[in-house]
Parts: C-alpha cells; structure tokens; sequence
C-alpha cells in the first residue's frame, strides 16, 4: 500500500499558521476591547466621585469659588477623557470585529482544505483496496488455474486405454433379436 500523500500540504500548513495567526490577532483586539471597557468604568467611577466633590464643595457655607473651579475643571477633564475612551471603545470594538471576520474566513480556507484532503486520502485508501483486491483476485486465478492444470493432469487416461465408455461396451440383446426365435423367458 503506497503512503498518502496530499499534494496541497504545504498550502494547507500555510493556511492553518494563517489561521494561528488571525486567531492570535482577534484576542488580541478583544483583549484591548476588554481593557477599554474597564478604563471606562474606572473613569465613570472617577466621574462619579468627582460630581459629589463638586456638589460638596459647593453646597458649603463657605463657598470657595477658586475650589469650586478646581473641582469643575477636575470633572470636565474626566469627562472628555470619557468621551475620548468611549471613541476609542467603538475603534477597537470594530478592529475586534473585523479581527473576527479574518479569523473566520481563515478559519474556514483552512477546513475547505481540510475536507479536501479527507476526500482526497478516502479516494487513495478506495484505490489501494481495488487494487489491493484486485491483486488477490489474480492470486487466486492463478492458484485456480494451477490446481485445475495438476487436476486435469493428474485424472487424464493413460493413451492405450478408450476414452469413451461406447468403445468397450459390448452389444445388448434387444428384443428384436429376441423375435427371430429365441426363448423369451
């Protein structure tokens, strides 16, 4: 039986590192998506934190208006840098899908070769049982041919006897002879 060999191996390992590869860039860009998404949250928590200082600072007696505009300003740079984060989610949340759509055509190039492959090693191991088979049918032609040629050889007459049973038979009085005035028992 000859060994299987696909002749596209090559193309198919070029696919599968592609498909490693792609694999790696998608975690990549869902991990900086998850990174994002906690910035987020932390600055939401800051932001949060920094309102109830300005609402403290300026619901006391003693209103400080130099605090108050520390504090104002405190709040307004936390909420840019919230919106800058909320821009560069929606970015990276695109990167990450279209990480995902590399993977998954890459994904499916690399099982397209997969399956051909499979059908193309199933075809090999059909045409290797035929012939394989068919090596087996002739061994046993030939093994059928030599038994019937030592048969035939060794059942054959010796030459001097007949061949035929008719040729050493001997007549049979028949009833015809039987009229011309012989006894009939």
């Amino acid at each position: 039986m000859s060994r299987f060999r696909f002749a596209l191996a090559r193309l198919l390992h070029v696919r599968q590192l592609g498909e490693g590869l792609a694999r790696e860039a998608w975690a990549e860009a869902q991990r900086a998506v998850r990174e994002a998404e906690e910035r987020r949250e932390r600055l939401g928590d800051e932001l949060e934190r920094a309102l109830a200082s300005l609402l403290e600072a300026q619901l006391r007696p003693a209103l400080s208006p130099s605090e108050v505009l520390v504090r104002q300003a405190a709040t307004d740079d936390l909420r840019r840098a919230l919106h800058r984060n909320g821009l560069r989610l929606a970015l990276l949340r695109e990167r990450a899908e279209g990480a995902r759509e590399a993977f998954e055509r890459a994904r499916r190039e690399r099982e397209s070769l997969d399956k051909l492959e499979h059908r193309w090693r199933a075809r090999h191991r059909v045409r290797e049982e035929e012939l394989e088979n068919r090596a087996l049918d002739e061994v046993a032609v030939r093994r059928a041919t030599r038994a019937l040629s030592a048969g035939a050889a060794r059942s054959r007459p010796p030459e001097d006897l007949p061949t035929s049973l008719s040729a050493t038979r001997t007549p049979v009085i028949g009833p015809s002879l039987l009229r011309d005035g012989a006894p009939t028992p």
